[in-house]
């Protein structure tokens, strides 16, 4: 098939609007009808356009070649990436490309996107958890976690706690599968398949080129847990994200890696558990009552929002995160040193409880809060 300008001017048109609208990601799903293209604009996908199903094989053969994949190989999953230049800022894009009954679908995750650029003040924390998380961040070693399920904004929180280090004066370094965002005066390191190094393989790696602050994108086994563990124990600051619901249950998943309490007890300073809501578009936001109804006459029990130009019909202005920050105290520390595996009490702060006081406030939908909370409850 023959590339045409036109399929070629798509494709271009199409990432470039997905960078200009902070879309996460690009989806190209192909249908009985045609091509469908998609957007992720705050955690939610936005249907765009449909293309004429003639177009697929050529969408598809474009974003191969830019991904430097084997464009004639149909049959099988492939992975890539390259990077692209948007209104004078460069982007990476992390590219995947499955067969579909359809044809190929192709999905796009945007790094870098300048509209999500992180910092402890922005990505929702509230006033007491950022003193308490810079409090830590001065300290010299220790070992910081943040957990939360996929998609939580784990690494984005790690890469705001990353510009609070005094990159002038100490040698940071990251192992991250990708790396998201570039930070200046920070030597990232690509690892996982794309970089043909495990998180492991790196971090024994980076230990070796004396670093002073090490970010661990995930630690996924017992190995990597317990390099970064023994890292924190002898002079470095080490920050981590693990999978994890809430604050008080993390310190339970290095145990069930076969890290030994004392071991943690020694290294674990604060852990941090979060989620992602929608904060709700202030220009066509409305109460609703017990009903989920416009409010009227009715009591107002909570807001949702319809969509307008403003938030492009999304009905979310934007996405922060909200987080539990629960320190390691001497007393949990003095346990786990005996040796008991007993986790600590949840914070007082809960996630569920600022949930609530955000619906309250109209901040967030009414129907999103009585999601996360009946999650809570379970």
């Amino acid at each position: 098939m023959v590339m045409t300008y036109s399929v070629a001017a798509e494709v271009d048109r199409t990432i470039e609007e997905a960078v200009r609208f902070g879309a996460s990601d690009i989806h190209w799903d192909p249908q009985a009808s045609g091509v469908r293209v998609r957007y992720r604009i705050h955690g939610r996908l936005r249907d765009v356009r449909e293309l004429p199903s003639a177009m697929c094989e050529a969408v598809v053969i474009r974003v191969k070649g830019m991904a430097r994949m084997n464009v004639a190989e149909k049959r099988l999953p492939q992975d890539g990436s390259c990077s692209c230049v948007v209104d004078g800022r460069s982007y990476e894009l992390r590219i995947a490309v499955l067969p579909v009954l359809y044809g190929e679908s192709v999905a796009v995750r945007i790094l870098g996107n300048a509209l999500r650029s992180p910092t402890l003040d922005n990505i929702g924390l509230t006033e007491v958890q950022r003193q308490v998380l810079r409090g830590y961040l001065q300290r010299p070693y220790g070992l910081i976690v943040t957990g939360g399920a996929t998609g939580t904004g784990k690494s984005t929180t790690l890469y705001a706690a990353l510009k609070e280090i005094d990159r002038e004066r100490l040698h940071v370094v990251t192992i991250e599968d990708p790396i998201e965002y570039r930070v200046a005066g920070v030597n990232q390191m690509q690892v996982g398949e794309s970089g043909r190094v495990s998180f492991a393989a790196g971090l024994r790696s980076v230990l070796r080129a004396d670093p002073d602050v090490i970010m661990v994108g995930e630690i996924r086994d017992a190995e990597t847990a317990e390099i970064a563990v023994r890292a924190a124990m002898t002079g470095h600051l080490v920050l981590a994200t693990i999978h994890a619901g809430r604050a008080e249950e993390i310190p339970a998943r290095f145990f069930e890696m076969g890290i030994e309490p004392y071991l943690l007890a020694a290294a674990l300073r604060v852990v941090i558990a979060q989620r992602l809501v929608g904060e709700l578009c202030p220009h066509c936001r409305y109460a609703v009552d017990e009903s989920g109804q416009a409010a009227g006459a009715e009591p107002c029990r909570g807001y949702e929002a319809r969509g307008c130009d403003a938030c492009r019909q999304t009905g979310i202005a934007r996405r922060h995160g909200v987080f539990e920050v629960l320190p390691i105290d001497a007393q949990i520390r003095r346990r786990w040193q005996e040796g008991s595996t007993s986790l600590p009490d949840a914070p007082q702060d809960t996630m569920a409880a600022q949930i609530a006081r955000l619906a309250a406030a109209g901040k967030i939908g009414r129907c999103e809060a009585a999601g996360w909370l009946a999650e809570a409850e379970w």
